[in-house]
């Protein structure tokens, strides 16, 4: 070991030794609490953002993805932001950089350049190593020496000279520190069972602490973590073993071992190795290889570990996950945790970019765009259980795969033209997500309002794609739609009746309307296909609505002077109400549930919804979807001549030439049932109706079953929450079933039916006498006495009837479980 060493330092050097230096020392208290708290806040907001999404609240996924990314963006840019401070910083200095000369003697270091001279004994230097390409010589936790590895003629030199540094300083010990500084030859000491399970034990602890903090963007010490083979084949059990862990949980022992998940499993292994080549490449560090894999398979423990927990607490979410943003969330996190962890080893600039970007391309990208069933515990299949009804079929079983033809043929024959003189509404309604029942479940309510209040039985057609309906409706595509819009266009009257289209699934940016159905790979239906076939079919009078996120955009391409075009949605807005539980849309809802019950015109129907939504959507706290509405000139004034003929303003009398003419004339048959179900009596019914709800309510309902609301009742906090959903209920439900323009349209339809113009001429005239008028009142009177103690009467016996039948199912049920042991 030499006395004397030169050496100088370029700005880069100087600036490498201080970051090198600064990462090792332990921050104060203070800082470390103030970083551990915002790292929890970041990723609180994370999961907040995760449960918001997977919740019933509705979150637009784009604003889940851009949250989350800025999120988990921030703490990386907040580390490369400290680090570019430090650099700025130690380029304004220059002392460090003299060339200067250190000496070496028995009783510490001396250092000399041009403007300084400085000793230090050896009991200065409480610690010393080698880090990096420096030998650092720290004289407390702030200031240290550094000299390049290059002042030496080997690395053991260097090493020499660590094991000087803090050790009491004579002659004999300064020889015998530099002979113990030198390598020699190991030899190998058994190892006692103990000593074997505490290494294991230690060696574990330290994986875990470095996998924490490798995921939560915390910086490790110099050679870490440590890297083996066997390191590392321990480690890929452990991630493997945590999503079947986690479907062991959901499943439970019914399931069964399914070895289809190996592949699954280890996708993500060769994209870790790859990206840690990539890295070290970067770095010019190719030894590093091995600690960069082992780092990735770390992060991807404690991602897999904390999103398996979401999944088993949250079943929904990983559904959720495939149809929105959050796919990007674990996948994201892994890439930017193991490319922050590279960057620590390069200074700030163009590499720790290449690094970033070959982590999310590498990383992210496949993994966020790729399925990947890692579970290897699954629920077992049962074969019987595809013939035990439709909602267990699949699209690629026999009995759907045969019979969706003659579905569809048979759907099409039972279109028939309407009746002569009067205008017609056919509709066709269409499902086209079907991995979501609310959809199915909307047109076929949807279907059921336009047979009811605008006649449109035997002029229907349903297209739905569902698991559920395969062997009951044809499926949704674009070949199953311009074979319905052709079958319309060849039994309409295309010059008066009134064709009305409507699609819902879901959309996308591009104005792409969604059809799924697995493993079905459908064609894309887009406005310019709506519009190609409509304009195929020859249909002229048109109206089109469309409930999807991003409809708007179909509005440009189908608008024309005979076509009235709706959309759930502006062109670059989003819908709400997709869930699967729900039975309508927030569109669909206000639309079709509330609007179009309660009018036959499909203009005011849209005015009416559009605040209804906005203030479902201003509850959610979700952005605004913003309907859009095109409206030709020519379909207006038909439909206006829809609306009067539906609501009974207007009769069309055949004259003797056969010509058809609208002749203003009284209707006997609106004055009849106008007498029989005024509003006043509407009201009253209405009324007594609520009275009866309230007969029935909780109350009533606790007194009966005390059990009934988990234990609550008056005396608990919740009570009045229960009480005032009652109510609602009650109103809502009354308000409904008795809605005034409902319940006369309902009668009125039945009076035509049974009762011609000489029926009702002797029953008008005695009605409008006094003694018509006071049969009238004490009728309804009568009627509405009838009502109330009816229920008075079913609310009596209900509670003896309903004990009889739990306990019949109870016995019913015993049984069962007897004859299956």
């Amino acid at each position: 070991m030499k006395r004397s060493y030169s050496y100088s330092m370029s700005p880069r050097q100087w600036i490498a030794a201080s970051l090198l230096h600064w990462t090792g020392i332990k921050l104060p208290p203070l800082y470390r609490i103030m970083s551990s708290l915002c790292t929890f806040a970041c990723f609180a907001a994370v999961a907040a953002l995760l449960y918001a999404a997977c919740s019933r609240r509705n979150v637009p996924a784009s604003t889940v993805e851009y949250a989350s990314i800025a999120i988990l963006g921030a703490l990386v840019v907040a580390q490369l932001s400290v680090l570019y401070a430090r650099r700025a910083i130690l380029r304004r200095g220059t002392f460090m950089m003299l060339p200067r000369t250190i000496h070496v003697d028995d009783d510490g270091i001396t250092q000399e350049s041009e403007v300084s001279r400085t000793f230090h004994s050896w009991a200065a230097y409480p610690r010393a190593e080698i880090k990096g390409d420096f030998v650092f010589l720290h004289l407390d936790g702030l200031n240290f020496h550094a000299i390049p590895l290059s002042a030496f003629e080997s690395r053991e030199e260097a090493a020499q000279l660590v094991a000087l540094a803090g050790r009491p300083r004579n002659p004999q010990a300064a020889a015998a520190a530099a002979h113990d500084a030198l390598p020699s030859t190991p030899t190998e000491a058994p190892v006692s069972a103990p000593a074997l399970s505490s290494r294991w034990r230690a060696g574990a602890r330290d994986f875990a602490i470095d996998a924490l903090r490798l995921a939560f963007f915390r910086p490790l010490a110099e050679n870490r973590p440590s890297a083996s083979w066997i390191a590392f084949l321990g480690l890929v059990l452990v991630d493997i073993a945590i999503p079947a862990l986690g479907a062991f949980a959901s499943v439970g022992l019914n399931g069964e071992w399914s070895w289809y998940s190996a592949q699954s499993s280890l996708f993500h292994v060769p994209l870790l190795l790859a990206a840690a080549i990539l890295a070290a490449a970067v770095l010019r560090r190719p030894d590093q290889v091995p600690r960069l894999l082992v780092a990735g398979v770390l992060i991807s423990i404690v991602v897999d570990a904390l999103w398996t927990i979401a999944t088993v607490l949250h079943p929904s979410l990983m559904m959720t996950a495939m149809t929105t943003a959050l796919g990007w969330v674990p996948s994201g996190w892994l890439a930017l945790a193991l490319a922050a962890h590279a960057c620590r080893a390069v200074e700030p600039g163009l590499r720790r970019l290449v690094i970033v970007a070959a982590a999310i391309g590498v990383i992210a990208f496949p993994l966020a765009n790729t399925y990947r069933d890692r579970a290897f515990w699954h629920e077992p299949y049962d074969p019987s259980a595809e013939g035990e009804g439709p909602g267990r079929l699949s699209p690629a079983s026999e009995a759907p795969f045969y019979k969706q033809p003659a579905l569809l043929a048979q759907e099409l024959r039972s279109v028939r033209p309407g009746p002569a003189g009067r205008i017609n509404v056919f509709f066709i309604g269409m499902a086209g997500y079907g991995e979501q029942d609310v959809f199915a479940k909307e047109v076929q309510s949807v279907a059921a309002i336009f047979r009811e209040r605008f006649g449109s039985d035997g002029r229907t057609i349903r297209l739905i794609n569902s698991n559920k309906t395969l062997l009951d409706v044809p499926i949704a595509s674009a070949t199953s739609l311009r074979a319905a819009l052709r079958r319309m266009g060849e039994v309409m009257d295309k010059d008066r009746d009134v064709l009305v289209l409507y699609m819902t699934s879901h959309g996308s940016r591009d104005f792409h309307f969604s059809l799924s159905l697995g493993p079905f790979d459908f064609q894309t239906i887009d406005p310019a296909v709506v519009r190609e076939a409509l304009d195929e079919s020859g249909i002229r009078n048109r109206v089109v609505i469309i409930s999807a996120c991003y409809s708007g955009g179909f509005v440009k391409a189908l608008e024309g002077p005979d076509t009235l075009v709706m959309t759930a949605s502006a062109p670059d807005r989003t819908s709400f109400g997709c869930s699967n539980d729900a039975d309508w849309t927030y569109f669909g809802k206000a639309y079709f549930d509330e609007a179009l019950r309660h009018t036959h015109s499909f203009v005011d129907a849209f005015a009416q919804a559009k605040p209804r939504i906005a203030q479902r959507e201003a509850e959610a706290k979700a952005d605004a979807s913003n309907p859009q509405i095109s409206a030709g000139a020519n379909i207006v004034r038909m439909l206006a001549q829809l609306t009067d003929e539906l609501d009974g303003h207007f009769q069309n009398v055949a004259l003797a030439t056969g010509s058809i003419a609208a002749v203003q004339a009284p209707d006997p048959y609106a004055e009849y049932v106008e007498l029989m179900y005024s509003s006043d009596y509407l009201d009253e019914l209405r009324q007594a109706c609520e009275a009866n709800m309230r007969l029935n309510g909780p109350e009533e309902g606790v007194a009966k079953y005390p059990g009934m609301f988990g234990g609550a009742d008056k005396s608990r906090r919740h009570w009045y929450r229960i009480t005032s959903a009652w109510a609602r209920y009650g109103h809502e439900l009354c308000s409904t079933t008795l809605d005034p323009h409902q319940v006369r349209t309902i009668y009125a339809r039945k009076v035509h039916a049974l009762m011609t113009q000489q029926d009702l001429a002797p029953a008008l005239a005695f009605l409008h006498t006094q003694g018509g008028e006071r049969w009238i009142q004490l009728e309804r009177e009568a009627s509405r006495q009838q009502q109330v103690e009816m229920v008075r009467q079913q609310a009596e016996v209900s509670s003896k009837l309903y004990r009889r039948y739990s306990d019949e199912l109870e016995t019913i049920k015993a049984d069962y479980l007897k004859a299956r042991k």
